[in-house]
């Protein structure tokens, strides 16, 4: 049973509930109010704490219990029942509950814990220990074996120190480096999102140490950090390179394991081997072998070194044009003003220039002693290019080069002549091979400036039988009966069938001209 106005447990042979005092009515007593006025809508308590004179006692309804008025006092004088003799009602209040005046319950009877429940909690504790130890197995061993290790030795890359597109057998030079960027390219999901990480990462991998040893050369030994430069390599020389992380308490370990700690994944080192070849074929370059180069020698054997007339009028130094072979390069000098002539290579590309240099260059004199040589140290052109270069300095003596005028010309005309024919690449117009004759010669001065003048020729073209004029545009000049020209030639006049029919093309030969004077020399 329950009270029917707190709900606390009640024996059936109780009279009075042992928490709040109500009277409990017998399994036996009278049926209960109708379910129109349950009991528990009657509240004696809450009757106003002064009578109010207008309003009339409520009536209870009809009900099977009529002895019980409405409350019209404080609770306390309310004495719904008698208690039976000798038993002292427990006061309604709370704050006035006393547990000695209360009858004591009897202990319930002890029902024993059923053997499943008993069975249920063993096993249940055994499951979570079971996933404790799992949770422990897994954050202890199996995720710090998953962990990213990224292998350092996959991400060394070779940076050849190339000039031009080739690199010269036996001295090959470069540097082994830890790629940053690839490591990156490599581990995206690692690096993405993380700045602080990307930026301290080659801070972290400048403190590991990157060796080699090429056993073809054990002189070359060397070691730096991240990267390691190598030199005098062949292109068939297999590098061992070895990553060596820094040890607890060396320089660089904090770093390394900050870094490390950020992306969470973890670095390795190790050896590998590096094939030079691999790296001159992915960088599509060229090997030449070494290329020794008598450069004075050709000069000096040659007679290009020459007192010139250079584009002021003044008579300085200079080397004369020419064009030689070296093996399978090409040394240039396109103009007698220049003595740097140009080096290209089998594809004719430009790779570098040799410089020649005078002990005395201007205020010449005929018979002044001059004396060629390289300038400075071109050891560079050896490492570099494969260019070794050799011959000895040598002495020039001075001649006097004769000005280019109309008394030189007329005196020297087969001179030029000869220069034109033995050079039919003057003008795009001509082919090579083709065969050129001179028919006629003129030295053309202009009648306001007599510094300016030019040659004009009318070439006949026996291969391909026409006649045209050819312009040499030049303050060139004669040194010992030979003719130098290195100014500038250009094609005028249309294809003729004479000389008459090329000079009527040509401005300069037109009669009574106002600004030209033709002087025939042929």
């Amino acid at each position: 049973m329950f009270c029917e106005k707190c709900g606390n447990p009640v024996n059936d042979n109780d009279k009075f509930c042992q928490k709040c005092g109500a009277p409990v009515k017998p399994l036996n007593a009278a049926p209960q109010q109708a379910p129109e006025a349950p009991q528990p809508e009657v509240q004696p308590m809450q009757a106003p704490e002064a009578p109010q004179p207008e309003v009339q006692p409520v009536q209870a309804p009809e009900a099977p219990q009529p002895e019980v008025q409405p409350v019209q006092a404080p609770r306390p004088e309310v004495q719904p029942m008698q208690a039976p003799e000798g038993y002292q009602p427990v006061p309604p209040m709370a704050d006035d509950f006393n547990q000695t005046n209360v009858q004591t319950v009897p202990p319930a009877e002890k029902k024993p814990f059923p053997k499943a429940a008993k069975l249920g909690i063993i096993f249940g504790g055994i499951g979570v220990a079971a996933v404790a130890a799992i949770l422990v197995v897994i954050f202890a061993v199996i995720i710090p074996m998953t962990k990213p290790k990224i292998d350092l030795t996959k991400f060394v890359t070779v940076d050849l120190y190339e000039h031009g597109e080739s690199v010269v057998d036996g001295k090959i030079n470069g540097e082994f480096e830890l790629d940053s960027r690839k490591i990156v390219d490599a581990y995206p999901q690692i690096f993405n999102g993380k700045p602080a990480a990307l930026s301290a990462l080659d801070s972290a991998l400048y403190d590991i140490k990157v060796e080699y040893v090429d056993s073809s050369d054990t002189s070359n030994m060397d070691y730096g950090y991240k990267y390691v430069t190598f030199s005098n390599l062949k292109k068939d020389s297999e590098v061992k390179i070895t990553i060596v992380l820094p040890e607890k308490d060396s320089f660089g370990y904090e770093s390394l394991r900050t870094e490390e700690s950020m992306i969470g994944a973890s670095f390795a080192g190790g050896t590998v081997n590096v094939n030079i070849a691999d790296s001159i074929e992915a960088e599509g370059y060229s090997v030449v072998d070494t290329e020794n180069i008598d450069l004075l020698g050709y000069i000096e054997k040659n007679k290009l070194a020459s007192a010139i007339v250079d584009s002021l009028g003044e008579v300085t130094m200079g080397i004369l044009p020419f064009e030689a072979k070296f093996g399978s390069y090409t040394v240039k000098n396109e103009s007698y003003e220049s003595y740097a002539p140009s080096v290209y290579d089998a594809n004719d590309n430009y790779i570098t220039s040799i410089y020649l240099s005078f002990d005395k260059k201007a205020a010449l004199k005929a018979g002044d002693k001059v004396t060629v040589s390289y300038d400075g140290d071109n050891s560079y052109m050896a490492d570099n290019y494969g260019l070794v270069l050799e011959g000895k300095p040598f002495t020039y003596t001075v001649a006097m080069p004769e000005k280019l005028d109309e008394k030189s010309a007329k005196k020297n005309a087969e001179a030029i002549k000869k220069y034109i024919t033995d050079h039919p690449e003057l003008d795009s117009s001509y082919k090579k091979g083709d065969k050129l004759e001179v028919t006629d010669l003129y030295y053309v001065s202009w009648k306001d400036n007599s510094d300016y003048h030019d040659i004009v020729a009318i070439v006949r073209n026996s291969t391909q039988n026409y006649y045209c004029t050819l312009e040499l545009e030049t303050k060139g000049f004669f040194v010992n009966g030979e003719f130098i020209y290195g100014g500038y030639s250009s094609y005028a006049g249309s294809h003729g069938k004479s000389t008459d029919d090329a000079a009527k093309s040509n401005s300069y030969l037109e009669p009574n001209s106002k600004y030209y004077t033709a002087t025939k020399l042929i």
